[in-house]
């Protein structure tokens, strides 16, 4: 059975109790909030495949569209983010690291993602197939390879 004491002095003190209580709990969670924005989440590494606006296999999951993939390198470096290559990835507190990726090595990371790397002087790291090198018109060409290594935004 609960028992309501109307008296309004006891009334006064739970309600102060009460807003004391949600104060206290409000300057905790902006305190933490505050802390976790600032708080290290570690190094992003974000992994692509082909980089082109027509799908040219039936895995439609591996394609991003270059206007999407450049909206994404834009946002990352409007919000600081240093990207750093695959052999240079380390977690640095306080610190925040993207590292981009592509995986297979297809023909469109030297068309169509590294022109927008070099348009935000952002880093990329290509893990080539070499089975694929060559193999047919969506593939880097070993040329192609050669012109990706000069690049001083993208390594292989």
């Amino acid at each position: 059975m609960v028992v309501m004491n109307t008296d309004p002095s006891v009334k006064k003190k739970i309600l102060l109790a009460a807003g004391a209580l949600l104060l206290i709990t409000a300057l905790i969670c902006t305190a933490f909030g505050f802390w976790f924005a600032k708080a290290p989440c570690g190094t992003i590494v974000l992994a692509y495949h082909s980089i082109n606006d027509v799908p040219f296999s039936e895995s439609e999951h591996l394609f991003t569209r270059p206007s999407e993939f450049e909206s994404q390198i834009k946002w990352l470096k409007k919000m600081g983010y240093e990207f750093i290559f695959a052999d240079e990835f380390r977690q640095e507190k306080g610190k925040k690291l993207v590292c981009v990726t592509f995986d297979d090595g297809y023909k469109d990371n030297l068309t169509q993602a590294l022109p927008i790397l070099e348009k935000y002087q952002a880093k990329g790291t290509v893990f080539a197939a070499t089975r694929s090198i060559g193999m047919n018109e969506y593939f880097l060409t070993e040329d192609d390879v050669r012109a990706l290594g000069e690049s001083p935004y993208m390594h292989l």
